[in-house]
């Protein structure tokens, strides 16, 4: 067994063991950041049925870990409490129904009444981005998990009734376009609605509306963004002003709006022919490329050198993209990374904070970290798309990001106020790690460099004996939490990836190249 698997398989165990059984459906409890009369506190809570911090990115981790134990025919000495795959399905199809109530080829499996879970405390989200509502603006999340889990497993009932669900999401936001976040980030916002849009799996006969939704996206994207001397930011509502970084920064936006025009410009261009130049080898996120996107669809997977035309779902658009429109989006991107690289600091090797609230960082939400994972898909995107001016300032970014994170998480791994290292994908050491292990998979690394540097960087994550237990969570002041970006769930997938990267995709890369995920 891999020193990567060693240690993912009592994280793996921790999720199995901590599920508890709900009303006929499984769930876990975890400490979250909630706003508690304008304060951010550690609240402890039931855990809804959100990819980034509830049960369908459990699942998705799950069935990343059951794929790589199947793969290297593992069979743990001691036995499971619930399988670890059989689990996965379980959550999935349970997320699936309350989402939608739509999914016949998930019918049969014991659910609960699809009532919200409500905390023990009037407490908001520091990071919510999906759940188990009704709206269409709270689906795509929670159904891109469950599709993600579905190719994992490989179900094709499931992920066919996955990309039905997806269609009525995005029936519903063409239907209502004012329905959509009124913030522009990345979590909980426009770009992070924009980015799943694009990346979705849908059935053929709503490929058109997917033009259509996106393109009221990237409209109000474009319209909230604010100009001044140090280039183009968006006003954050989740980080309490401008800041830097991917999920409350401008590279949110900026990457949504880049996937946008290479979505915009795909479709102008090839008409009827997709996904036909590269090779096919590598996803842009170090997993298996797929030259037919999983159907019929044509997205922007032009980073897309790698020929898989990005996400799936059939049909093909015909005509569409307004050239000053898609020109104006990658000035807008070219403006963000300029605004973002002004709070470089090169003396200190960092970004500072524009709120001048706390030292520089190095997370996936704020930071280098997620910059660099930003900068290294735009570079990718632009080059395909002859915008050198672009593909230039990103190199340059992403250089910059992966050094600073570098110089952050190597020894000694910061830690946190409960004592112990964040291991997590948001705010911790699995979220550097994706940085390197995306820019690996995005850049060719035709040295080894990225890769070598993200075993090095993993080496807290790789000691042998550790569970759960010895795992801050991303919440305020550390805590627990199984959840995928603030928990266990998302160094189970690292894991995975650092093990063979093939495996699974990155959730710390969103939009079509995580929605397409390039598994076999």
């Amino acid at each position: 067994m891999s020193t990567e698997l060693q240690a993912c398989l009592p994280l793996l165990r921790t999720l199995v063991d901590t599920a508890e059984p709900d009303d006929g459906r499984w769930s876990w409890t975890g400490d979250v950041t909630g706003m508690v009369g304008g304060q951010a506190v550690r609240v402890n809570r039931r855990l809804d049925d959100s990819l980034i911090g509830g049960r369908s990115g459990i699942a998705l981790a799950l069935a990343a870990g059951a794929r790589a134990l199947r793969a290297a025919g593992i069979r743990p000495a001691d036995p499971w409490r619930i399988p670890p795959d059989e689990l996965a399905s379980q959550v999935a199809r349970d997320c699936l129904e309350r989402v939608s109530r739509i999914a016949p080829a998930t019918r049969g499996v014991p659910i609960a009444p699809a009532t919200p879970v409500t905390p023990d405390v009037p407490v908001r989200s520091h990071h919510s981005h999906d759940s188990h509502g009704s709206a269409p603006t709270e689906r795509l999340g929670v159904i891109t998990g469950v599709a993600m889990t579905a190719r994992l497993l490989e179900d094709d009932a499931l992920t066919a009734a996955a990309r039905s669900c997806a269609g009525t999401a995005v029936r519903g936001l063409a239907a209502d376009p004012q329905d959509v976040p009124q913030t522009p980030d990345l979590f909980g916002g426009t770009a992070g609605q924009l980015l799943e849009v694009l990346g979705a799996e849908l059935p053929s006969e709503v490929e058109e509306l997917r033009r259509t939704v996106a393109d009221t996206l990237s409209a109000r994207l474009m319209a909230d963004a604010v100009r001044d001397a140090l280039g183009t930011r968006w006003n954050s509502r989740g980080a309490g002003g401008p800041v830097v970084g991917l999920a409350h920064g401008a590279s949110g936006p900026a990457l949504a709006l880049a996937e946008w025009a290479a979505f915009a410009a795909r479709q102008a261009a090839e008409g009827d022919q997709r996904g036909d130049q590269g090779d096919q080898g590598e996803g842009e996120d170090g997993s298996p490329g797929k030259a037919d996107g999983g159907g019929g669809g044509t997205h922007s997977g032009d980073g897309g050198a790698d020929g898989r035309g990005g996400g799936a779902g059939g049909g093909t658009h015909s005509g569409g993209g307004d050239p000053d429109r898609i020109g104006a989006a990658w000035s807008t991107v070219l403006d963000a990374m300029r605004w973002e690289s002004a709070w470089y600091d090169e003396q200190l090797r960092q970004w500072r904070d524009p709120r001048g609230t706390q030292e520089p960082i190095s997370w996936w939400c704020h930071g280098a970290a997620g910059l660099g994972i930003a900068a290294a898909r735009i570079r990718r995107l632009a080059t395909a798309r002859g915008r050198p001016e672009v593909a230039q300032l990103a190199s340059v970014v992403l250089r910059r990001a992966l050094r600073a994170t570098a110089l952050t998480w190597s020894a000694p791994v910061p830690i946190t106020m409960d004592g112990r290292i964040d291991g997590t994908l948001c705010h911790g050491l699995a979220g550097a790690v994706e940085s390197v292990q995306v820019a690996a998979a995005l850049t060719g690394d035709p040295t080894g460099e990225h890769t070598r540097a993200a075993r090095c960087l993993a080496r807290p994550l790789l000691r042998p004996g550790i569970d759960g237990r010895a795992w801050s969570c991303g919440a305020i002041g550390g805590g627990r939490s199984p959840s995928l970006f603030t928990g266990l769930s998302g160094v189970v997938v690292t894991l995975v990836r650092l093990h063979d990267r093939r495996l699974a995709p990155s959730p710390a890369l969103p939009g079509p190249v995580f929605g397409a995920g390039g598994v076999d």
